[in-house]
């Protein structure tokens, strides 16, 4: 079970960050002539007030971050109290008041992990300006070019400049949605790229600056800058109240010196979908709380919603939507916020950002996504003859609710060792990076270790009585640690160095894949699982780090939600949802910084920068030798002389990888493996065992040319499994890289199961080490796959291991005379009960022994069967090898996973056969009918 953040202050920077959607609801245009669509709450009785009340009262109760913050801000911001004296007085206010005071009462924590999130139909609409605004720094002048920049003592880094940002993007979303006239266009096209912003209605930035710091949040002094100038130009409804105003006005400075006035309406974007699902009657918003008159808005029936939908096809088409596909979650919503949600188990853990990724081209950069994750970007940036790559992480979130860790941390090898591997040091641009999976960002930082004695952040916990409930079954560390408080340390936290936010045995299992120096540049949008990356690489000592601002974001903690944690796992204390889909998050979890800053917490703090620099007023306005930057100049130039005082500049270690869907070398007995790699500058490579014992020695001669090398080791492998092989490469006496390969051995061909022709074969169940193997990466032998009274489980029956992964692979070989017209069918009869959407078991053929050929028929996931009538038809191979891999994180509760049997046939494809009557005892009959086939 994931702990990891995508915290709520993922969703608030993409919102704040990314273009909106250009969505065509009925709240769309000018906000003066859309407010009452959007700018209203729910009608709500009492007794609906004071359930969001007591139920935003339970989950700040295992606010994590409580007492930074009440050290930080007063005892004044602490949450609980605010929250019960709001509800005490409720019924002698607005309901405006109250459902404002709430909002204010979780702004005030400073925490973007922990949110009120306003109901429908307040929280449908976005309103913008057509231009963002960045902070700049004045033009450097040589020195600052030539020397370490440490800026950090200029004016204008606590004095900063507001200038207009990415202009052409948002000027086309806001003209469209405005539908704007000639003469608004006009208004809009006198602003220019990199104008000087003086003053917005009326006052400075700086002024702006301490009156919005309550409203907007932010931990750190950098995040609340970063949140204050997406405010003046981006707001959403759903954390935040609409503009009282309709019209901005604004003052600019050109680059010639010209000051100009414009005013420009605030233009609104709504989702119908939302609005669709708001309440039958709400009440407008008005200035200082005062009564307003209630709107009678009536509640559409699904079929007068059907009726309507029509109009919004091509909007629903640019969210990735059917028409069919809205509709169902329209009706699924409809029911849900009017009944109670069906309790199941649901994961501890953050969610993903609802709008657009918020990759761009940044610097006249243009970045080239990874092929394997796309989270990952990047580019080569080119200082007069100098290469210097770029690795634009947008956030630490994956495209499904499991990390895919190997996934992300494969897909960064990948690049690291090949497009990026002949540059001369390299940049990870982390700016405006929101979050994500806390295991992402622990995972990556190991392919910058020169050593495998890379950690990543410690964990801790508050002691209260619902966390009582939540962790008095759990196992994990941080549920261990929990157990040894006792029932008078309420509110003191658990002991950090007992627990581990991620599974330790993966901080050092892939090994070094970049030796050259590393810079991160960061911003106070930087966030969450963007600190913790930050931090883990500052305190092992893995990159320098440059910043925009002084510090990241500040976000330490894991976010829990009233609604897909607590109302669902815990439904005595939070038996309904929330009436009109109001959202209550909390930061749960705290993160504690390792090694060199071992204990400091980093909420609030986050990450300081080693160097401070910004975009200067010339890199925006595109006027220094695009594309390059007078920023990125100076950072390469920093990385440059970091490379030629560690003697790195002419330095290669690259082994050759796997270009295949797996990290794991084939090997086989007999034969010792062999691993080949290119070198320069390297004077010796060793090789280690997976016990740490040396197995082999290359020496080199350290020149400046590549050179090719191939080492193995001094031992043959005796039988299938799977084993590794750690390659070291040293220079002038010092180890600068160690990295891992894996080797899963595989049986010779003579052992392979011999199939026949057009019949059926049920495989054997018994693992024999010559066709049936188990393959446990790093699993114990007693909680992988093994054999009870001839079935094949993982699990006892009643429970399965934490963090296991465990394959049973069959091995088969095509019957002589065969030929390409021939497949072979496989029918499985599996039960399983896995954690949801966490634990997994894949059901994968490799044909001819090359893993690149990896085909995965099917993933199951939940409580279930796979129907033994189900019938997956692979093309004709030599041999195949079939895959059950199962998989677990943390914290189960589920009983594991069953393989009954498994038949395979081979055989050329026939007409299509009828369907049984009646199931059939498995081994009566024929269960594989070849013509009824699944996609593969």
């Amino acid at each position: 079970m994931h702990f990891g953040a995508f915290n709520f202050g993922a969703l608030v920077a993409c919102t704040a960050l990314a273009l909106p959607q250009l969505v065509l609801g009925g709240g769309t245009g000018l906000l003066k002539d859309v407010r009452k669509d959007i700018d209203a709450l729910p009608s709500y009785t009492a007794d609906e007030q004071d359930y969001i009340l007591s139920q935003a009262a339970l989950v700040l109760d295992v606010f994590g971050n409580r007492d930074i913050k009440l050290q930080a801000f007063g005892k004044s911001v602490d949450p609980v109290p605010k929250i019960n004296s709001i509800r005490a007085s409720a019924k002698n206010n607005t309901f405006q008041k109250v459902q404002f005071d709430t909002a204010n009462a979780f702004s005030a924590l400073r925490d973007l992990h922990t949110v009120y999130g306003f109901g429908r139909p307040h929280q449908c609409g976005t309103v913008l300006m057509p231009f963002a605004l960045t902070l700049v720094s004045a033009d450097l002048d040589d020195d600052d070019k030539r020397m370490a920049f440490d800026i950090r003592e200029r004016y204008d880094i606590d004095n900063p400049q507001c200038v207009v940002d990415n202009f052409s993007q948002y000027k086309t979303t806001y003209l469209s949605l405005a539908a704007a006239d000639a003469t608004l266009t006009a208004t809009v096209e006198t602003i220019k790229q990199g104008d000087l912003l003086l003053t917005y209605n009326g006052k400075t930035f700086n002024q702006l600056l301490k009156e919005l710091e309550p409203i907007v949040g932010g931990s750190s002094i950098a995040a609340t800058r970063r949140w204050v100038i997406d405010y003046l130009t981006v707001r959403s409804g759903f954390l935040y109240q609409y503009p009282r105003e309709d019209n901005v006005q604004l003052t600019f400075k050109r680059s010639s010196g010209e000051v100009y006035n414009v005013t420009l309406p605030w233009v609104a974007s709504s989702d119908p979908l939302c609005i669709f699902q708001a309440p039958g009657t709400v009440i407008p918003v008005t200035d200082g709380g005062k009564v307003a008159t209630p709107i009678t808005v009536p509640k559409r029936t699904m079929a007068q919603i059907n009726a309507e939908i029509d109009k919004y096809v091509p909007m629903l088409k640019s969210l990735g939507l059917t028409k069919e596909t809205a509709l169902q979650l329209i009706s699924r919503n409809l029911t849900k916020y009017s009944n109670p949600v069906t309790v199941g188990k649901l994961r501890r853990t953050d969610f993903k950002p609802t709008t657009q990724s918020n990759s761009r081209n940044v610097n006249g950069l243009s970045y080239v996504p990874s092929d394997i994750d796309p989270k990952l970007q990047w580019t080569i940036y080119r200082p007069e003859d100098l290469k210097i790559g770029v690795l634009r992480i947008t956030d630490f979130s994956s495209a499904t609710s499991s990390p895919d860790i190997d996934l992300f941390v494969r897909a960064g090898k990948a690049l690291l060792t090949t497009v990026l591997a002949d540059t001369n040091g390299l940049i990870i641009d982390l700016r405006d990076n929101p979050g994500g999976f806390v295991t992402r960002a622990d995972y990556f930082p190991q392919l910058f270790s020169p050593l495998l004695n890379f950690d990543a952040a410690f964990a801790c916990v508050r002691k209260t009585k619902v966390n009582d409930a939540i962790w008095k079954t759990d196992n994990t560390e941080i549920g261990l640690a929990y157990k040894k408080l006792t029932d008078k340390d309420i509110d003191k936290y658990t002991d950090y160095s007992l627990a581990k936010y991620s599974e330790r045995t993966g901080f050092n299992s892939y090994g070094t894949a970049y030796i050259k120096p590393v810079a991160l540049l960061t911003n106070g949008r930087c966030f969450s699982a963007c600190d913790f990356f930050s931090t883990a690489m500052q305190d092992n000592g893995l990159a320098i780090v440059v910043g925009e601002d002084t510090n990241t974001g500040g976000g330490g903690a894991s976010t829990v939600r009233h609604d897909s944690f607590f109302q669902i796992s815990y439904p005595s204390l939070f038996p309904q949802p929330l009436p009109y889909a109001e959202t209550v998050t909390t930061a749960f979890i705290q993160g504690v910084r390792t090694k060199r800053s071992r204990g400091s917490l980093i909420e609030n703090r986050g990450v300081t920068a080693d160097f401070v620099v910004r975009p200067t007023i010339s890199d925006i306005r595109g006027a220094f030798n695009a594309p390059r930057t007078q920023q990125f100049d100076a950072i390469s130039n920093l990385l440059i002389r970091r490379a030629k005082n560690a003697n790195l500049l002419n330095t290669t270690f690259l082994i050759e990888d796997r270009a295949a869907k797996s990290y794991e070398f084939i090997a086989r007995p007999g034969n010792p493996p062999e691993i080949n790699g290119t070198v320069s500058g390297i004077d010796s490579i060793f090789l280690y065992n997976e016990k740490n014992i040396l197995v082999g020695v290359k020496l080199l001669a350290p020149t400046a040319t590549k050179q090719r090398f191939s080492i193995k080791p001094i031992f043959q492998i005796v039988k299938p499994g799977f084993t590794n092989l750690t390659v070291q490469a040293w220079k002038f006496g010092r180890p600068i890289a160690t990295s891992i390969r894996y080797f899963r051995v595989i049986p010779p061909l003579s052992s392979y199961f011999a199939l026949a022709a057009n019949t059926t074969t049920r495989l054997s169940p018994v693992i024999n080490n010559q066709n049936v193997i188990v393959y446990n990466k790093k699993t114990g032998a007693g909680d992988g796959w093994k054999n009870v009274d001839g079935i094949l489980q993982v699990g006892n029956g009643t429970v399965y291991a934490n963090n296991i992964d465990t394959t049973v692979s069959f091995f088969v070989k095509a019957p002589a005379g065969t030929d390409e017209s021939y497949f072979l069918n496989i029918a499985f009869d599996v039960t399983f009960d896995l954690e949801n959407s966490f634990d997994f078991v894949y059901f994968t053929v490799v044909s001819n022994d090359d893993d690149s050929t990896a085909n995965e028929l099917i993933r199951l996931t939940g409580s279930g069967n796979l129907d033994p009538l189900t019938v997956f038809s692979v093309p004709f191979a030599k041999v195949y090898e079939i895959q059950l891999r199962v998989s677990s994180d943390e914290n189960l509760a589920q009983t594991g996973v069953k393989l009954n049997s498994i038949s395979v046939k081979f055989s050329q494809p026939e007409p299509p056969q009828p369907e049984p009557e009646q199931p059939v005892e498995p081994g009566t009959t024929d269960p594989v009918t070849t013509g009824r086939t699944s996609s593969v």
